[in-house]
């Protein structure tokens, strides 16, 4: 409610200041005026213009964020992939038809931008640990000392488990990627 109400103070504002330098200092000028009145009421009423457009654009940067969830709404499914960060819906989409291997990419392009997102490293040791079936393979041992050294260290213990799940066959673990609304 707070954030409403100083968005809409903002915007009442700058379009205030807006409206005031366009109308003071935008004036009809005689032909025969010279040339720095007429420039400096030019420069004026592009000053109030801007002032007029930011205030606008405070104004309707809410508006602009309702409708692109509502257009993201439209694309993406409800679960726990639909309440992810935009970087893991993709790869925990493809993860849930089928598409391993294109999973495992983009999860791999996730930590190379974020060396520290666990979630994405749970999401490579689900792919290749369970989907792929690679088990405790030297490939699947290398990532996990790799996410080890490099996540941070209130993670650790959940990286951890998650491996120790995934080795065991849980169900519980098993049965879906990660579950990514749990780090958004």
């Amino acid at each position: 409610m707070w954030k409403l109400i100083k968005t809409l103070v903002i915007a009442a504002i700058l379009i205030g200041i807006g409206c005031f330098v366009f109308a003071k200092f935008t004036q009809r000028l005689p032909i025969d005026a010279p040339p720095d009145d007429k420039l400096k009421d030019l420069l004026f009423t592009m000053f109030g213009s801007a002032f007029l457009v930011a205030g606008a654009a405070v104004l309707l940067w809410p508006l602009a964020g309702i409708i692109s969830y509502y257009f993201e709404s439209l694309f993406w499914a409800k679960g726990s992939a639909a309440d992810a960060p935009p970087m893991y819906k993709l790869a925990a989409w493809l993860a849930e038809q089928g598409r391993y291997g294109e999973s495992l990419a983009e999860y791999q392009k996730i930590t190379k931008r974020d060396r520290k997102a666990t979630i994405a490293y749970e999401g490579q040791l689900y792919v290749m640990i369970y989907a792929m079936g690679m088990g405790d393979t030297p490939a699947v041992k290398k990532l996990l000392q790799t996410a080890q050294k490099r996540v941070k260290e209130e993670d650790l213990p959940h990286l951890n488990w998650f491996y120790e799940q995934l080795l065991a066959g849980n169900p519980e673990v098993c049965t879906h990627p990660p579950k990514v609304d749990e780090y958004a």
